[in-house]
């Protein structure tokens, strides 16, 4: 009778998990259908560069065409776009007349597919993580309802595939570090993050950050040395993949910093003057950049907010208004809800430091990552404030998004942690409540208001 109990607990957690999906993928999609042109950050860019990618099986050539969008194709992360090409490349042999609205939307859904198969990474990571099974369902709940990440996964935006990426690495990661089939999990893992780097370079210091975390706190020697033979041809095929994907990474990286000194080129270093004058990047700094970068000390003498008030004044609740809002080529700052969020975050520091015993080195660790990551975020955009005179130019919540996961995985750890079922139950239950008013059903609710415009 008790494993009766236990399997119709799981199979009602799964039916709850399939639910939320199933949520989230019809909001994606109707994002994906109806979302009109030139709103979603970049995707004017990334439909550019796909088409691009579509014409030859390399690397296409800088050009006059790819600098306008603020872009380079040579020696820069490339995977998003190739893997695009090649997607365009076979639903025009099957459909010849196919138009680029039509390819548009083909895109947009196959992202959508990105972003669900990253949240089921999500799911799957918290299941390793988590005791209790209706938690493990909360990370989902809560990624489904981050209105930024529901945006962007009806758009056509190499975030998604990255994102996808990070977190399946993560999955992996977690898996092997655990020791759970280590071998292939390991090679899982190496596989993933790299793929990720050859998407976007925010990936690289993740991957770092994960091999550093293991080196110093795993038994990762002697795990190498207790590794089996290869057992099988799939084994060694994940073995084959990871060593190439370890030389394209050396390739790109590595021989950018011998060439560049930097782990990708700036517009002048490969292009011509005149050419590089129209990078929109180049003249947003000419248009808006001080005419010296300030220091610290000239930024407070100017009434500027010292970095302590930056951080809890400015930076945390603009990224906040980047996720639980939207920006792209238009956007939506839910500024009145926003306080709330962020009193709820400090609630949940509270309740850690009250609740929370001692953790495992594979939860710290995951901790320090998602720290040290949102540490190096806010010292770029620190950075540029003092270029930009604190515009918050660059600033976007989405950058946040391929560890975001393990914030929410977070939270549900510390709701497992509290021993007053009154405080449990109402935490839990305001938080369900704020993600769900807050969520994608904006997109309904405010369609002839706040979205006006943004649909067809």
């Amino acid at each position: 009778m008790v494993q009766d109990a236990i399997d119709k607990k799981n199979h009602s957690q799964q039916i709850v998990f399939f639910i939320i999906m199933m949520v989230f993928v019809a909001f994606s999609i109707y994002v994906a259908i109806h979302l009109q042109p030139n709103i979603a950050p970049d995707e004017h860019s990334h439909f550019l560069f796909s088409k691009l990618y579509s014409e030859t099986w390399g690397i296409p050539e800088n050009s006059a065409q790819t600098i306008v969008t603020g872009w380079m194709t040579k020696d820069t992360p490339f995977f998003y776009h190739w893997l695009n090409g090649r997607i365009i490349n076979i639903i025009t042999s099957l459909f010849p007349s196919i138009q680029n609205d039509q390819l548009l939307t083909v895109l947009r859904l196959i992202n959508v597919v990105y972003a669900t198969l990253a949240m089921v990474c999500l799911y799957l990571t918290s299941k390793e993580l988590i005791p209790n099974p209706w938690l493990q369902l909360l990370p989902v709940f809560l990624l489904a309802n981050t209105l930024m990440w529901v945006f962007l996964a009806g758009a056509v935006s190499y975030d998604n595939l990255a994102n996808l990426l990070c977190f399946a690495a993560i999955l992996f990661f977690v898996r092997a570090y655990q020791g759970i089939d280590f071998q292939k999990n390991a090679l899982f893992w190496i596989i993933m993050i790299l793929l990720g780097c050859l998407v976007k370079i925010t990936l690289l210091p993740i991957a770092g950050l994960l091999v550093l975390f293991w080196t110093i706190t795993g038994n990762l020697q002697k795990q190498i040395t207790g590794m089996k033979s290869v057992r099988s041809g799939i084994e060694l095929s994940l073995i084959i993949i990871s060593i190439i994907l370890i030389i394209s990474n050396l390739l790109l990286y590595g021989g950018n910093l011998i060439k560049y000194g930097s782990f990708t080129p700036t517009c002048m270093e490969v292009m011509d003057s005149t050419t590089c004058s129209l990078d929109p990047m180049h003249a947003r700094y000419e248009n808006l950049a001080l005419p010296e970068k300030l220091s610290i000390a000239e930024s407070i003498r100017q009434g500027y907010p010292n970095p302590l008030e930056y951080v809890f004044y400015s930076w945390i609740p603009n990224m906040l208004y980047r996720m639980f809002g939207i920006l792209g080529h238009l956007s939506y700052f839910p500024s009145h809800i926003i306080i709330v969020f962020y009193m709820l975050f400090v609630w949940y520091f509270m309740l850690a430091f009250k609740y929370l015993g001692k953790l495992t080195k594979l939860i710290c660790g995951l901790a320090g990552i998602f720290t040290i990551y949102s540490v190096l975020l806010l010292f770029l955009n620190y950075r540029n404030e003092l270029v930009y005179g604190f515009r918050q130019i660059a600033m976007q919540g989405r950058y946040i998004f391929p560890i975001i996961g393990i914030a929410y995985i977070l939270i549900a750890l510390i709701l497992e942690a509290v021993k007053n079922k009154t405080i449990l139950w109402l935490t839990t239950g305001f938080t369900i409540l704020l993600f769900l008013i807050s969520g994608p059903i904006k997109f309904l609710t405010k369609s002839q208001t706040i979205f006006l415009g943004w649909f067809k």
